[in-house]
C-alpha cells in the first residue's frame, strides 16, 4: 500500500474530471453529481476512484490489476469518514451486485436487490425503525398512501389526496425528505398541514430518505436515461412494498399523471407493473386542469419567481397561497432560480 496515494481531488479541476472520466469509462461508469471524489494514484495513474453524494457513497472502481490489495476497503472508509464528519448517521450505496461483498466485508446491510444492483446502508437501524412504524399502522380494509414532493402543494394535490379520502377509509401521506426543493421539508411539511385539515381520515406520516429519494436514483452507472428511470422506479417500488409487509391487499397507492412528463409516465408504468404483482393497487389520478391548462406546482414556482401572484391564486388553495405569497418566497426565487426551473 505504501506506492500508493490517497487524494481527495478539487471538484472544480478540468484536468482531475477528464482523467476521472476517462477511467470510469472503463467501467462503464458515469462521473456526475458528486461532492466529494477521492482517487488513488501509482505513479501518477489513476488505480482506484471513490465519489459521494450527500450520504450517498458512488462511483467505486478498482483497476483489475490492483483487487486484493485492500485498496476498496482503505477507500470507502475514507469516504465513509467525511460522510459521518458531515453530521450522518449513516452511508448508503446503490451499486452493482458484483460489488456487494465489498461493502458487506464492511458491515453494510442489504436494503434491496434486483439482477443487477443492490443498496445497502451502513446503519439499516433508522430503515428498520420506519418500517416498523409503517407495518404497525392502522390498516382498514380500504387503506391509501400518496408519497408527494409537494414543492409547492397545489390544487392537484388536493384533488389528488381528495379523490383517494373519498374512496378509501384511510390514507396516508408520506412527503419527500429531501431539502433539495425550491421549499424546505419543513415548509413543505406546514403548507401540506394546513391543507388537509379538512379531511378527517387523512394522516401525514413523517418522510422518509429511502422513498422518491434524488439521492438514491443510480442514473450514474446506467447507460440511458430511460434506463436509469426504470431502475430507480423498481427500486422505489420494492422498498415500498417491503415496509407494507404482509398488508398488500388493503393498500391502494395513489399517484398524479403527469401528461407533461415522459419521465413520469415510465415511473408510473414501472410503479404499477411492479404493485401489481404483489396485489397492490396502483391508481394513476387525471391531472387537475384549470382553463385548459394541468396545475402544476412547477408552474406556480415559475409564477413566485414572476410575481405572478393572479396565476398563483387559480392553482393553489388559500391556505397554500397565503404562505407562499409571502415576499421572502419571491426574493428566494430571484436568487435561485436554478430551484424553480430545475426540481420537480
Amino acid at each position: 500500500m505504501s506506492n500508493y496515494v490517497f487524494e481527495k481531488i478539487n471538484l472544480d479541476s478540468k484536468i482531475w474530471k477528464n482523467k476521472i472520466e476517462n477511467f470510469l469509462e472503463k467501467f462503464k461508469l458515469k462521473y456526475t453529481d458528486v461532492d466529494l471524489t477521492i482517487v488513488v494514484t501509482e505513479n501518477n495513474s489513476i488505480v482506484a476512484v471513490c465519489s459521494k453524494k450527500n450520504n450517498l457513497i458512488k462511483n467505486i472502481a478498482i483497476d483489475e490489476k490492483h483487487w486484493g490489495e485492500n485498496i476498496s476497503n482503505t477507500l470507502i472508509t475514507m469516504v465513509m469518514k467525511e460522510i459521518f464528519q458531515q453530521g450522518y448517521d449513516s452511508a448508503m450505496v446503490v451499486t452493482k451486485v458484483e460489488n456487494k461483498k465489498i461493502f458487506a466485508s464492511l458491515n453494510f446491510k442489504l436494503i434491496y436487490q434486483n439482477e443487477r444492483i443492490s443498496f445497502l446502508s451502513s446503519n439499516d437501524k433508522d430503515y428498520l425503525s420506519y418500517k416498523e412504524m409503517i407495518q404497525n399502522l392502522d390498516y382498514k380494509n380500504k387503506t391509501a398512501f400518496i408519497i408527494l414532493n409537494a414543492n409547492p402543494f397545489t390544487l392537484g394535490h388536493e384533488h389528488l389526496v381528495e379523490t383517494a379520502s373519498k374512496e378509501n377509509d384511510i390514507v396516508y401521506l408520506i412527503p419527500v425528505l429531501e431539502d433539495i426543493s425550491f421549499f424546505s421539508t419543513d415548509e413543505r411539511t406546514e403548507i401540506i398541514l394546513k391543507n388537509i385539515t379538512k379531511f378527517s381520515n387523512v394522516e401525514l406520516l413523517k418522510g422518509t430518505q429511502y422513498l422518491i429519494s434524488n439521492n438514491l436514483f443510480p442514473s450514474y452507472f446506467l447507460k440511458s436515461t430511460e434506463e436509469s428511470i426504470k431502475e430507480q422506479s423498481q427500486l422505489d417500488a420494492n422498498i415500498f412494498c417491503d415496509l407494507i409487509g404482509k398488508n398488500f391487499s388493503k393498500v391502494t397507492r395513489y399517484v398524479g399523471e403527469e401528461p407533461y412528463s415522459k419521465t413520469t409516465e415510465i415511473y408510473n408504468n414501472i410503479i404499477k407493473e411492479e404493485l401489481n404483482q404483489r396485489n397492490i393497487k396502483l391508481k394513476i389520478i387525471k391531472r387537475l386542469e384549470k382553463n385548459n391548462v394541468a396545475v402544476s406546482a412547477s408552474i406556480v414556482r415559475e409564477c413566485i419567481f414572476k410575481n405572478d401572484l393572479e396565476t398563483i391564486k387559480k392553482m393553489v388553495s388559500k391556505e397554500t397561497f397565503e404562505i407562499i405569497s409571502q415576499e421572502k418566497y419571491y426574493k428566494r426565487a430571484l436568487e435561485n432560480p436554478n430551484k424553480i426551473f430545475k426540481n420537480n
